[in-house]
């Protein structure tokens, strides 16, 4: 689950188009790069929100995550010089919803919901149910809360469902 931190975390937002000439390309040949394509992106300035909506997919070395939506929080103040754009440190909170699914390497997280807050760099994945595969085990619940800095994952039950975990030996 760490690992789902890691490129939640990275998430920035470029825009690059084939078709424009070669000096306005953005450079995607750095491995941090991260790739985000939708059906449509609405920013919204003064509320320090960038959304995406419909198809989305986002894409760095490594790592894919696809959903019906993706919305960046960003911390008011550096929406204040309006003639830039925030930088990834600003970056508040990252909301993925509907259909996420999260494939790093070997694993892959899926739910309705996932949820990163970076100051309290919580990660928190909902949906009913939600799962965790890696390696060939499998964990189902309700509600995955990983508190990244105490090094703690809590796996809940909700609605009559229980926690289910299929564990493989090596």
């Amino acid at each position: 689950m760490a690992i789902i931190i890691v490129a939640a975390v990275g998430l920035t937002v470029q825009n690059t188009a084939a078709s424009e000439p070669s000096e306005h390309r953005v450079n995607l040949s750095n491995t941090k790069t991260i790739r985000i394509t939708a059906d449509k992106l609405i920013a919204e300035i003064d509320a320090a929100e960038v959304t995406f909506f419909g198809n989305v997919k986002v894409q760095q070395p490594g790592t894919v995550i696809t959903a019906n939506r993706l919305k960046i929080v960003y911390d008011a103040v550096a929406v204040e010089n309006k003639g830039k754009s925030p930088k990834a440190d600003a970056i508040r909170k990252i909301i993925a919803s509907g259909r996420v699914k999260i494939v790093f390497d070997d694993m892959v997280a899926e739910g309705d919901l996932a949820e990163y807050t970076i100051k309290s760099d919580v990660f928190i994945l909902t949906g009913k149910p939600s799962r965790v595969t890696r390696d060939g085990d499998l964990i189902t619940g309700s509600k995955f809360t990983l508190q990244r800095s105490e090094g703690t994952l809590t796996v809940e039950g909700g609605g009559g469902d229980r926690v289910r975990a299929i564990l493989s030996p090596d």
